[in-house]
């Protein structure tokens, strides 16, 4: 049993990821 608090965890770390890999894929295309 995963509690409500490591489910917030594991969601926070993927919209993290996703944000940092927009930013940087946009900054990769705006370098170019």
């Amino acid at each position: 049993m995963e509690t409500i608090d490591d489910r917030i965890i594991k969601v926070n770390i993927e919209e993290e990821m996703k944000s940092s890999y927009i930013d940087y894929s946009m900054s990769v295309i705006v370098a170019r």
